[in-house]
């Protein structure tokens, strides 16, 4: 079941002609191309400059980072990650790559919740 995400990752990725300059395989699938400003997750592409809010969570023992273009839309994507540690490093990563890409306006990382990181 796992290589379904895979597969529409990788299969999107090579559609857009991607050259990702880094990625992440644990509970999902994400690559970043930094250069054309496009990150694709579990078979779902987007703009860099489109996000708008990173959230990191727990649900039911799984590391999540979700990823939202809009404050109250669901997100476009959500990645799991094998450890809070890994979650903060790419989160903070894709926050970076992100803030590059929009300007002034940067996409809001919201961190685990403190029970989360516990």
């Amino acid at each position: 079941l796992r290589a379904i995400p895979r597969w529409k990752t990788g299969r999107l990725a090579k559609r857009l002609e991607l050259s990702p300059d880094w990625g992440c395989a644990e509970g999902g699938y994400l690559l970043v191309d930094e250069k054309k400003g496009i990150w694709v997750a579990n078979g779902v592409a987007g703009e860099l400059s489109r996000l708008r809010r990173l959230n990191c969570r727990l649900d039911q023992q799984a590391f999540l980072l979700d990823l939202h273009d809009d404050e109250a839309a669901p997100p476009l994507a959500s990645v799991g990650m094998s450890g809070i540690d890994r979650l903060q490093i790419v989160a903070g990563r894709l926050h970076h790559a992100a803030s590059r890409h929009t300007g002034d306006r940067e996409p809001e990382l919201v961190p685990p919740a403190p029970a989360d990181a516990g």
